[in-house]
């Protein structure tokens, strides 16, 4: 959070953190999202509630087999 522009911080209400569970083959089986929220003072703290989406209805819209890197 440090290395983000305060004034995004400042209007910022939450944050979603995505992660995707695969299976042994590396197939996506589920997509993860966590949220953080802000609270009435400005700390964000995890919610307990999580979000688990199927990605199968989403994948097929995609014909691509393009393989995409994580940022570093």
């Amino acid at each position: 959070m440090d290395l983000i522009d305060s004034r995004y911080c400042d209007r910022m209400m939450a944050i979603l953190i995505v992660e995707t569970i695969k299976d042994d083959n590396d197939n996506p089986l589920l997509i993860k999202v966590d949220t953080l929220q802000k609270d009435k003072w400005g700390t964000f703290s995890l919610s307990p509630s999580q979000i688990l989406i199927e990605p199968s209805p989403v994948l097929g819209l995609y014909d691509t087999c393009e393989v995409i890197d994580a940022l570093s």
